[in-house]
C-alpha cells in the first residue's frame, strides 16, 4: 500500500474520497463503497482540516473548469440564439427573443407600490392591543380583589 501523502497531506483513499465528493456529488455511502471504506471512515475524513481544504479546492477547480467551458462555448450559444430569433416559426422566435432579453436585462418582476399615510389623530386612533390587554387584565384583577374583599 502506498503511504505517500498528497499535496493536501491526505493518503490516496482520502484524496480519492475528496475528489468524489467535490466532483461526483456523491453521498457518503456511495463514496465509501467506491473507495472500499466504511461510511464512518468518510465521516472521520470530513472532520480533518486537510480533507475539508482538499474538497473545497476540488470544488473550486470544478467551478473554474465549468466557467472555462461556458466561456469557450459562449460564442456558439449566442450564434444559435441569434439564429433562433430569426426563425420563421414565430413561437420559436418569440421564445428565443424572450430568452435573449431575460439574459441581457434580467427577468421582469412585478412591482407593488404601497402608499400609506399616517395621521396623528390621537383621539380617534384605536388603542394598542397590548394596552387593551393590560386594561382588561387590570379590570379582572380589580374584580378578583373585590370578590376576595366580599368574603372577608
Amino acid at each position: 500500500m502506498n503511504n505517500e501523502l498528497s499535496e493536501f497531506g491526505l493518503n490516496a483513499k482520502q484524496e480519492e474520497a475528496a475528489i468524489l465528493e467535490a466532483y461526483g456529488g456523491m453521498d457518503v455511502t456511495t463514496i465509501a463503497k467506491r473507495i472500499g471504506v466504511s461510511r464512518q471512515t468518510i465521516y472521520t475524513y470530513r472532520k480533518k482540516k486537510e480533507y475539508i481544504e482538499a474538497v473545497d479546492r476540488f470544488k473550486q477547480e470544478k467551478k473554474n473548469m465549468a466557467r472555462s467551458y461556458f466561456l469557450n462555448n459562449l460564442e456558439e450559444a449566442v450564434t444559435t440564439l441569434s439564429k433562433l430569433m430569426r426563425s420563421n416559426d414565430e413561437g420559436i422566435a418569440l421564445k428565443a427573443s424572450r430568452e435573449f432579453i431575460h439574459n441581457a436585462l434580467g427577468k421582469p418582476t412585478s412591482n407593488v407600490q404601497l402608499n400609506t399615510s399616517i395621521t396623528d389623530n390621537s383621539s380617534n386612533a384605536p388603542k394598542d392591543i397590548l394596552e387593551m390587554e393590560d386594561e382588561e387584565f387590570e379590570q379582572r384583577m380589580l374584580a378578583g380583589d373585590n370578590e376576595e374583599n366580599k368574603d372577608e
